[in-house]
């Protein structure tokens, strides 16, 4: 059970952050795909080196590239979509149960009144990231396009320099012996991970806000929490410094919301109305 409201938010984070290593997870084998369907479009070369191909026949090679890398990333993406919708009801409801599970002493239970199904989910594709100012679809959408750009230029230079089709491979897929991570496709998995991870923080985040105003009788603002590591911003910190909790408080719409960054961790929590004031304590 919660003991307070920044007890409250972390556990949340919690939660995401075992969701997001799930998404990690997945975007291993997502991978594997996209090398596969490098060398197999690679397999159908009759040329030993790319200078050999005219430039028509490089071009053709290039779609050929972004619609194998295309083909492979656009069933993830409509299941990551579907799962984001469900991010969205499972952070309000938890925000709701969580909340009610606060001890008020003498005072009523925090009781929230439930956004109606999907309004959520509505809430964070049109509200913008603050990470990036993108909203959610074409944040989501242009992630794999953006992926495949980056190895068409890559194949590019290699025909300019004449690379072989090995050679070629090698950059594009990295190499067994440092476990693949010396390729384009790496930093495409690393690419795919931050839309990932913000995307959530985005959602999550959205769906929180939505339950506060939609009970503006029991919260009055909201408090920013960050994840405190090595690997935290001075930003986020800076913002818990002076807007954490028992602290100062942003009012609604009138302060930024997490993800202020790629891979931003940070989070909210309630600033309750007066008569509650000591649940932050």
């Amino acid at each position: 059970m919660p003991e307070s409201t920044i007890d409250l938010a972390t556990r949340q984070q919690v939660y995401l952050e075992r969701l997001k290593a799930g998404y990690s997870s997945d975007l291993t084998g997502l991978s594997t795909e996209l090398r596969a369907e490098i060398r197999r479009v690679f397999s159908t070369l009759d040329v030993e080196t790319l200078d050999e191909l005219s430039r028509r026949e490089l071009n053709r090679l290039l779609v050929q590239l972004q619609d194998a890398q295309l083909s492979v990333t656009r069933s993830y993406i409509d299941n990551f979509r579907d799962g984001l919708e469900e991010i969205a009801d499972f952070s309000a409801g938890l925000e709701i149960a969580q909340a009610a599970s606060l001890d008020t002493g003498i005072l009523p239970p925090i009781a929230f009144q439930a956004p109606t199904a999907g309004v959520a989910f509505k809430r964070a594709l049109s509200a913008p990231i603050q990470a990036t100012g993108d909203v959610l679809s074409v944040f989501i959408r242009d992630w794999p396009q953006v992926d495949a750009l980056r190895v068409n230029r890559i194949v590019r230079v290699g025909w300019a320099q004449g690379m072989t089709n090995q050679q070629m491979i090698r950059q594009l897929v990295g190499t067994r012996a440092n476990n693949f991570r010396d390729g384009a496709i790496e930093v495409s998995r690393r690419h795919a991970s931050t839309v990932v991870n913000t995307s959530v923080q985005h959602v999550a985040n959205t769906a929180r806000v939505e339950v506060w105003e939609r009970n503006s009788n029991l919260v009055e603002g909201y408090h920013w929490v960050a994840t405190l590591d090595r690997r935290t911003t001075a930003q986020c910190k800076s913002l818990e410094e002076i807007y954490g909790v028992g602290k100062d408080f942003f009012r609604p719409g009138k302060g930024p919301l997490p993800p202020i960054h790629p891979n931003c961790r940070s989070t909210t929590a309630p600033k309750f109305v007066e008569e509650y004031d000591f649940i932050d304590e």
